[in-house]
């Protein structure tokens, strides 16, 4: 905590972060062939929160600004009788916030970098992206809540190796039961659609159910 009012709060957060493996299932020269992070990515974060943090028991605000940086082993390729490593930065800038009052909330995330596939970005490829969700909320008691919303992860330019795919889109609603303290349970429709830079689109319906348990 860097500073603090009987508004609210100034935060922030650094840390190293090392993924341990690709992003599954996506073919492109080197995909999945070693390990692509020899050393541990830089993130942080700051963020202004009111005193009272956002809940579907308070109304309250939340801004913050992040970003990455790391360097990361896209793939290999036979040079000469040796093997030759391609190694690239790995960045990302992003925005998010959180607002709700009363039984309302809004929340998103809005971000803009660079070979990401560790983590998803891209549709897990290497290259320049961008993307965010926006999300809705309404509680209209403290067992009930529904939520929809809106996300695109969009990749815009290769940056050593080919890929396949540009877009993903998607459009999402669900549910959330909560039977007691301990117990929840949800019910979730997705649409998701995925652009390729060459090809038809590829639409997917899911339909989700999940229960959960805390302890």
């Amino acid at each position: 905590e860097l500073a603090a009012t009987r508004n609210g709060s100034l935060r922030a957060t650094i840390g190293l972060v090392a993924p341990v493996a690709n992003y599954p299932g996506l073919d492109y020269p080197g995909a999945g062939t070693l390990e692509p992070w020899q050393r541990p990515a830089v993130q942080a974060r700051i963020a202004w929160r009111e005193a009272e943090a956002p809940s579907i028991y308070n109304s309250g605000f939340e801004f913050g600004i992040s970003g990455h940086y790391g360097r990361v082993q896209l793939g290999e390729s036979e040079q000469g009788g040796g093997f030759d490593t391609y190694s690239a930065a790995s960045w990302a800038g992003a925005v998010d916030f959180d607002a709700h009052i009363r039984h309302v909330g809004l929340d998103g995330s809005a971000y803009i970098g660079q070979n990401l596939e560790s983590f998803g970005g891209g549709i897990g490829q290497p290259g320049k992206t961008f993307g965010g969700y926006i999300e809705a909320r309404f509680a209209p008691t403290y067992r009930l809540q529904f939520n929809g919303g809106f996300g695109t992860d969009h990749l815009t330019k290769f940056d050593v190796l080919p890929v396949d795919l540009n877009r993903n889109t998607s459009v999402f609603a669900n549910t959330i039961f909560q039977f007691t303290p301990e117990v929840a349970a949800s019910l979730e429709y997705r649409h998701l659609v995925t652009r390729p830079f060459t090809g038809v689109l590829r639409p997917n319906n899911h339909v989700d159910v999940g229960i959960a348990y805390s302890f």
